[in-house]
């Protein structure tokens, strides 16, 4: 996740108006839109104000590690990895629930084939009944438009 991803993801998670981080942090009218579309990044003085204001460190803010580790809470590395064997088992647990969702949708499609088949064969039918019907109707049209003098 890049920066512009990660302090969007963070405004969303933290429930933050990117005006309020403007106001909060005294940064100028377009400067949090220039982040979060990455046309601009912030300088290291902004970086470390956007740490200390997210209370999470300066490679998770640049997406160089994936777990928000707090200023004030040391890890360890027993901790650290725990914390990142639960965030592995949260986002399986995503991707399990994901999967999930996709063979109930996948289940859908199949059965919506299965009635289009059924349709189409249906179409078909109708289709040849049709087609039978107005064979014979133009036989019987030919015949009686055919003069009776020339019957035999």
């Amino acid at each position: 996740m890049d920066f512009p991803e990660r302090l969007s993801a963070l405004l969303h998670e933290r429930d933050i108006t990117a005006y309020r981080l403007r106001k909060d942090l005294k940064l100028g009218n377009s400067v949090v839109a220039y982040w979060l579309d990455g046309t601009k990044y912030p300088d290291g003085k902004n970086l470390i104000g956007l740490a200390d204001y997210f209370d999470v460190s300066l490679d998770y803010l640049v997406g160089r590690d994936d777990i928000p580790i707090q200023k004030g809470f040391p890890m360890n590395n027993d901790e650290k990895i725990l914390s990142v064997l639960e965030t592995v088992v949260s986002r399986l647990d995503a991707i399990e629930a994901n999967q999930a969702d996709l063979k109930a949708e996948l289940s859908y499609v199949k059965e919506d084939i299965e009635i289009i088949k059924e349709d189409t064969e249906e179409i078909r039918s109708a289709t040849n009944t049709l087609l039978d019907w107005a064979e014979r109707a133009e036989i019987v049209t030919k015949v009686k438009l055919v003069p009776r003098s020339n019957q035999m």
